[in-house]
């Protein structure tokens, strides 16, 4: 029989036990922690295309995916009524459709949309599509 260890010990005093409470969780140790191997998650993943920007995090230890995704802001970013009235009136000189994602900084949602919102803008980029893509923050 194999001996039974108590999940709640401190992993430096694990002592074999061979009568289990039935009130503490146990298991059994099928072998020794000396045959146990670990290996890098990576090595064994299959990545295709997303290898090299995971390869990216290993390696600098920390990736805004943003950045890595899209290096070019394509979202512009409006303050004022004026500023929005020009880009308007330019957009429609160029036919230029105009699409506006009003946000406020402390919504969640808000967040979530903006992911959406700037993966239709690179869309939109990659296709050479006249489309102005906006964003304006009605929490100030």
């Amino acid at each position: 029989m194999m001996p039974v260890c108590s999940l709640f010990q401190n992993p430096a005093s694990i002592v074999p036990n061979s009568t289990p409470s039935p009130l503490i969780p146990s298991f059994s140790l099928p072998t020794p922690a000396s045959n146990l191997r670990l290996l890098p998650i990576t090595s064994d993943l299959k990545l295709g295309k997303r290898n090299r920007r995971l390869r990216a995090v290993e390696s600098s230890g920390s990736v805004d995916e943003d950045e890595e995704l899209c290096p070019v802001d394509c979202v512009r970013e409006f303050y004022t009524d004026e500023e929005f009235l020009k880009i308007l009136e330019k957009s429609k000189e160029t036919k230029s459709l105009v699409v506006v994602d009003f946000y406020r900084t402390s919504c969640g949602s808000c967040k979530y949309i903006e992911k959406g919102f700037a993966k239709m803008c690179r869309g939109a980029g990659d296709r050479d599509d006249s489309v102005v893509f906006l964003k304006h923050n009605v929490s100030v």
